[in-house]
């Protein structure tokens, strides 16, 4: 189970995802997103990793430059930890 947030876009930067959707490891900074693929059971949505540069944190957002996509669903919590690959299922709130 995963919650997601849409992405806005601020006067000065053009790709805002909220904090708790940015993700840092010994390779940099990412973020998770939630895309939907066809399979055998009808559509399944998968978490995939997406590579960012940090310009801006603040205290709630982060402006970042990637190849995140305007209709992307930005993992911003979960209930257990996820991985790239890994079958997510979107919810609105816990």
């Amino acid at each position: 189970v995963c919650s997601f947030t849409c992405r806005k876009q601020s006067d000065i930067f053009s790709k805002v995802i909220p904090l708790s959707g940015l993700r840092k490891d010994m390779e940099g900074y990412f973020c998770l997103v939630a895309r939907s693929r066809a399979s055998i059971l009808g559509e399944e949505f998968v978490a995939e990793r997406i590579n960012v540069e940090l310009l801006y944190a603040g205290s709630s957002e982060a402006a970042i430059e990637g190849a995140v996509l305007p209709e992307d669903a930005v993992i911003v919590g979960e209930n257990k930890s996820i991985g790239k690959g890994e079958r997510v299922r979107p919810v609105s709130g816990f």
